[in-house]
């Protein structure tokens, strides 16, 4: 759990220098219905909410992420994954004002993903989950995209956009995933 909360860290603590940065842009509609769209909602949704167990839910397989929620030492791994988050959290609420909020304002493009693509996110998938401790024998990943996302950022005193290249991939029998990676990185 600790890398896959830090993989996320890192990609916000990105977007939140991104933030810092300036980068002000006007609030887009969504036009299209995406498929994976219930995911990178239920990703923000999380974030958000600084919680560890959604952002497991949507961004593992559901057999890890309960495995993780069962195991012994899931409150050491929750506790340790809730600092982190409460901690970008407060620099949100710094940044940004009271209750902020994280949500997609827009999915600029998106690449379907190859055969070996989604090949690679299945390993991807599997070395995540074994960063919490979960041995997964097999991942079936049916059809990915790489998106271009915009993600909106607002709070009481000040709303904002970042941009964020990653992969949503539909894990057969689980739905889609959100892996916070460009394709060319799940190698």
């Amino acid at each position: 759990m600790k890398m896959l909360i830090k993989r996320n860290i890192v990609f916000l603590t990105a977007g939140v220098l991104a933030l810092s940065a300036g980068s002000c842009g006007h609030k887009k509609t969504e036009e299209k219905n995406y498929p994976y769209r219930g995911a990178i909602d239920a990703y923000c949704a999380a974030m958000t909410a600084a919680d560890p167990d959604a952002l497991m839910d949507c961004s593992l397989p559901a057999s890890a992420a309960e495995a993780v929620k069962a195991s012994p030492d899931h409150d050491a791994i929750y506790a340790d994954g809730k600092k982190s988050l409460d901690g970008l959290r407060d620099q949100w609420v710094s940044d940004f004002g009271g209750s902020p909020e994280m949500s997609l304002a827009e999915v600029k493009k998106e690449t379907r993903l190859t055969e070996e693509q989604c090949g690679c996110a299945e390993d991807y998938l599997i070395s995540a989950a074994a960063d919490y401790g979960v041995a997964l024998s097999d991942v079936d990943v049916t059809e990915g995209y790489e998106t271009d996302l915009t993600l909106s950022l607002k709070g009481s005193e000040y709303e904002t956009e970042m941009n964020k290249v990653c992969c949503v991939v539909n894990v057969s029998g689980d739905g889609w995933k959100l892996i916070t990676s460009p394709a060319d990185k799940l190698k």
